[in-house]
């Protein structure tokens, strides 16, 4: 009759709401984790009390994708060996760099952006009309109005400060092409995020 009423309680603990929330909250984090975790990357405290604000505003976009130059090294065996084996170190300069500009990026990059290279892939060489990119710019203002606003151009400047676009405004339309770089880039995170790129926000 102890065990019995010993059973009951223990039942009685393990239905009750705290532990329900809590194993639903870990089934939640287990199912969303990616788009969460994307999405904490882009906060940070805000000035105010209690405030927070994107990382990756758009005119900040631009800002984080300048580099600056590294310094050169004075090795005396580092120099030797790029004098014996010029072509491999280059080679390994390039992979590195790439790898080190493709992951700065796609920190910052929002989902429509992915999704606006993709579609200028689909183009092949013809590339698009400036103006006919604007749907994904138009999704991307319905999702961040509340948070922020900014021009088309500023969208734009993003991708082709980091070099994965060109615009050649010589002409009316402004054909709008993707780089070997920005191929690239799509290739690269399709790679090393399967299952995670389609979820960055926006």
């Amino acid at each position: 009759m102890e065990y019995g009423k010993l059973a009951l309680e223990y039942f009685r603990v393990i239905l009750s709401w705290p532990t329900i929330f809590l194993i639903l909250g870990f089934v939640f984090l287990f199912r969303f984790h990616a788009p969460i975790s994307d999405f904490i990357r882009r906060l940070v405290r805000g000035e105010g009390p209690g405030g927070i604000k994107f990382t990756a505003e758009p005119s900040r976009q631009i800002n984080e994708a300048e580099e600056t130059p590294v310094k050169n090294v004075d090795d005396k065996t580092l120099q030797e060996n790029i004098r014996s084996n010029p072509q491999v170190v280059l080679d390994i300069l390039k992979k590195t760099f790439n790898a080190y500009w493709f992951e700065r990026h796609y920190n910052l990059i929002y989902g429509s952006q992915i999704r606006l290279l993709e579609h200028l892939i689909s183009k092949s060489d013809k590339g698009d009309k400036y103006g006919n990119l604007h749907i994904f710019y138009s999704q991307f203002q319905e999702l961040t109005s509340n948070y922020f606003s900014t021009q088309y151009t500023v969208y734009l400047k993003f991708l082709e400060t980091a070099l994965f676009i060109e615009i050649d405004r010589t002409h009316g339309d402004s054909p709008v092409k993707i780089t070997p770089l920005g191929i690239d880039f799509i290739s690269y995170i399709k790679s090393a995020y399967l299952t995670t790129y389609q979820s960055k926000l926006w």
